[in-house]
């Protein structure tokens, strides 16, 4: 088995705190509070056309879109290079041998990971903008989508 890159594994002790040090700046509590309008602006767009259309396909139409552009205008990067993104991420991929499988949903799964921020020192340094995520698109969500329903079978 060939063993997962530097850049991901999992930094412990000096490493650790050189790489937290790098990036923690900018997800701090106050830098995310004062971008909350940003999210609440993209959230309100996206919803806004959920509710016109009258039906959607949620990860599609506002999940992905919601979480891609939520993060690069917080760090900075260009709306209009996703499809760039998304094939640089693959052959990032490719090159390292790592594979992204689809994201699926099995609720029968087992010995698969929880889904927290942790704690200690690998705390999520996202944690705090994706608690302002979900509080500025639930309730948006909620108050626009009355009674929505699946239309059809999950893939």
């Amino acid at each position: 088995m060939t063993p997962a890159p530097p850049a991901t594994r999992k930094h412990y002790g000096d490493d650790h705190a050189r790489v937290r040090r790098l990036v923690s700046g900018a997800f701090t509590t106050r830098r995310v509070e004062a971008f909350r309008p940003v999210v609440a602006r993209i959230a309100a767009d996206l919803v806004s056309g959920l509710a016109a259309a009258g039906r959607c396909e949620f990860v599609a139409d506002f999940g992905q879109p919601f979480a891609l552009r939520v993060l690069y205008t917080f760090v900075g990067v260009p709306l209009d290079v996703e499809a760039d993104v998304q094939r640089w991420t693959s052959d990032v991929g490719l090159l390292f041998g790592m594979t992204f499988p689809a994201a699926t949903f099995d609720i029968t799964r087992t010995g698969a990971p929880h889904l927290t921020y942790s704690g200690g020192i690998h705390c999520c340094l996202g944690a705090a903008l994706a608690r302002v995520e979900l509080q500025e698109s639930l309730p948006r969500l909620a108050a626009a989508l009355h009674a929505p329903r699946a239309d059809g079978t999950a893939d």
